[in-house]
């Protein structure tokens, strides 16, 4: 009798089965929104077409994110980012913050949040407004983290207003 190696096991986490992760990409396949794209080396992969939405791609992006496909999230939520897509950037700043997918950089965590929050991000401004409280990613600014915990707050962000 052999033992399966437990490396081998897929990680722990949410899970989706093969069939359904089948379905949805045949089905979207269908809808036209993705295209086969080669790159040099053999290597092959799935992107967004260039016809599908913002939106479809920003839950794409986050349906990857919450799956640990952090090179599909980072590729979806960049692109998106560039267009100032205010929930893009503050998942990309999310993730240059803690280093997932990218390496650590919080100068450019903190840029990417302010560009969002600027946009009426409510989560960009509740985190950006917890930065600049706590003081431990860079100097504190108490005015600056008034006035973001106060807009999210308002905007009915419940951990803004604890805060």
């Amino acid at each position: 009798m052999t033992v399966a190696d437990p490396r081998r096991q897929p990680p722990a986490g949410p899970k989706l089965s093969l069939s359904t992760v089948g379905a949805i990409v045949v089905a979207l396949a269908i809808g036209g929104l993705f295209q086969e794209v080669r790159w040099r080396g053999g290597f092959s992969g799935v992107v967004p077409s260039p016809i599908e939405s913002s939106v479809q791609q920003l839950k794409l992006g986050k349906l990857a994110f919450a799956n640990g496909n952090d090179a599909v999230a980072l590729n979806l939520f960049e692109h998106l980012a560039v267009e100032n897509n205010a929930a893009a950037q503050y998942w990309l700043a999310h993730m240059s913050e803690l280093g997932l997918g990218v390496p650590k950089d919080i100068p450019k965590a903190i840029s990417l949040y302010e560009k969002a929050a600027t946009q009426n991000s409510i989560p960009a401004q509740a985190r950006l407004g917890e930065i600049y409280l706590n003081g431990d990613l860079t100097p504190p600014d108490y005015a600056k983290a008034f006035d973001l915990l106060g807009n999210a707050a308002r905007q009915g962000n419940p951990r803004a207003a604890m805060l």
